[in-house]
C-alpha cells in the first residue's frame, strides 16, 4: 500500500477474547510513524481497564478507545468514545452536530409511542365498560 501512496488513516484493533493483553505500545509506535489515527475497541475488556485490572490503551498512546455499556461495565446497551484532550474536540464536532436533532426527533417519537399506548389503554377500557353495561 505504501509504494501506491494509499496509506490507511485509521488503524483499529481490540478483541472479543483475550489470552494476553495486546502490544499497545509497540503498535501505536509503529502506526504513529505513519501519521495514523489509531482506536483501540475496549468492548469486551472495558470493565476490566476500568478496574484497574487490564492494560490502559490510552495510557500506552491510542487516540481513541471505543467500548459498549452494557458488556462488561454492566450498564444500559449504549457505547462510549474516550480520547484525548487533543481529540475530543474534533470528535465532538464530527459526531455530534447533529444531536439536537436526534434528540429531538426520539423526543418526540416516544412521547407519540406514549400516546398510542395511552388510547390504546383507553380504548380497551371502553370496550370493556360497553360490554359490562350489557349484561
Amino acid at each position: 500500500m505504501k509504494k501506491q501512496g494509499k496509506l490507511p488513516k485509521i488503524a483499529m484493533f481490540g478483541g472479543s477474547v483475550f489470552l494476553f493483553p495486546h502490544p499497545v505500545k509497540e503498535l501505536t509506535d509503529f502506526l504513529k510513524s505513519y501519521n495514523m489515527h489509531i482506536n483501540y475497541d475496549a468492548a469486551h475488556v472495558a470493565g476490566l481497564i476500568a478496574g484497574g485490572k487490564f492494560q490502559d490503551p490510552l495510557r500506552e498512546g491510542v487516540d481513541t478507545m471505543t467500548m459498549s455499556t452494557h458488556k462488561t461495565l454492566f450498564g444500559p446497551q449504549g457505547g462510549l468514545v474516550l480520547a484525548s484532550a487533543k481529540d475530543a474536540e474534533a470528535i465532538k464536532k464530527q459526531f455530534f452536530q447533529d444531536l439536537p436533532v436526534l434528540i429531538t426527533y426520539i423526543t418526540w417519537l416516544q412521547r407519540r409511542l406514549r400516546l398510542q399506548k395511552h388510547w390504546s389503554l383507553e380504548k380497551t377500557m371502553l370496550h370493556k365498560r360497553s360490554k359490562m353495561q350489557k349484561r
